[in-house]
């Protein structure tokens, strides 16, 4: 065992709540040397190796709950996208650094990820994204529930890259998008694009607004 003293176990099954199995190749946990025992919540060090995905690091537990370490190769799939309310689905496998607690207000933290071979996929896009590559780096908590300080898409249909908030709402769904994204589109889709009303350059470049929320966006 590479963490002791410890627990590791190999061909884990969590039976979650909604009666549902989770299934684990190995699971190992210590006890990590953090602050957080001095404040009174316990804190543990865990790898995590399963088909969805593997994960590495320290997990506070407490008034602000925490992860502060790596995911690899995840399934965006198995991921809880709908729990959030927004219409956008996300494909692929991706690896991520994240140092997050969950607040009374939400999360706060900072996450910096990349997805590779995925798609996109929204009710307002009239066709899907393939991508290649997506990588970002969120900023969570302070005024808005996420800033977005870099997100860059290299896709066979589109490149570019976006910035922006989404602000503060009861639900995710209901946030106040603020967006700015450049994009440079291939000719297969800039037909498609122009009869939705978007200017597109004569070089297939895009700039465009995006405002209302994740669940009705506004594109100008």
């Amino acid at each position: 065992m590479r963490w002791a003293p410890g627990i590791a176990a190999a061909d884990v099954q969590i039976t979650q709540p909604d009666g549902s199995r989770l299934e684990l190749d190995r699971l190992a946990v210590r006890p990590a040397i953090a602050l957080a025992w001095l404040r009174g919540n316990p804190a543990l060090a865990a790898e995590v190796a399963s088909a969805r995905g593997g994960a590495s690091g320290v997990v506070t537990f407490g008034d602000a709950p925490g992860f502060a370490g790596t995911l690899r190769d995840v399934d965006l799939e198995q991921l809880p996208q709908q729990r959030i309310g927004a219409p956008l689905r996300v494909k692929g496998r991706a690896d991520a650094d994240l140092d997050v607690v969950v607040r009374e207000a939400g999360p706060e933290g900072g996450v910096e990820f990349e997805a590779r071979d995925g798609m996109l996929t929204h009710p307002n896009l009239s066709f899907p994204m393939p991508f290649q590559k997506l990588t970002g780096e969120l900023v969570l908590g302070g005024d808005s529930w996420a800033s977005i300080r870099k997100l860059e898409l290299a896709s066979p249909l589109a490149s570019g890259h976006a910035t922006g908030t989404f602000g503060r709402a009861p639900a995710f769904a209901a946030a106040p998008l603020h967006l700015e994204i450049e994009l440079t589109v291939s000719g297969a889709v800039q037909s498609s694009l122009r009869s939705q009303g978007i200017a597109i350059g004569n070089d297939g470049q895009i700039h465009v607004n995006v405002s209302g929320t994740p669940a009705r966006p506004v594109v100008r």
